[in-house]
């Protein structure tokens, strides 16, 4: 979570593991008000995603910010876990099990 959690997360994005889902899923991101956090219905528009890749049109910088980029999986295991959401049938969409970074993340922070 780094920057994202606690009683006053940064840009109100809180990314605990209890919080996650309700803070990210279909939620309207406060950069780009026409594109959602992780949107469920069109993968390849989430805002997450794209920050953390720095994809051009993003606003500010990459996330995690101040620290070095994910590594190639990890983008992978959370850019697999977004596009499945698609996939999945409607009723797993509204409930979906975020990805385990437990055992493949470390934090920088």
């Amino acid at each position: 979570a780094g920057c994202h959690r606690g009683a006053y997360p940064k840009k109100n994005l809180n990314l605990e593991s209890d919080k996650f889902l309700k803070s990210v899923l279909n939620v309207t991101s406060q950069e780009i008000g026409t594109l959602k956090l992780v949107d469920a219905q069109n993968p390849e528009k989430s805002y997450l995603l794209m920050k953390i890749r720095k994809d051009k049109g993003i606003k500010g910088s990459r996330m995690p910010d101040g620290t070095p980029p994910l590594k190639k999986e990890e983008i992978k295991t959370i850019e697999d876990w977004i596009f499945s959401l698609k996939e999945s049938n409607p009723e797993k969409a509204k409930n979906p099990t975020p990805p385990d970074t437990t055992k493949n993340f470390k934090s920088n922070r």
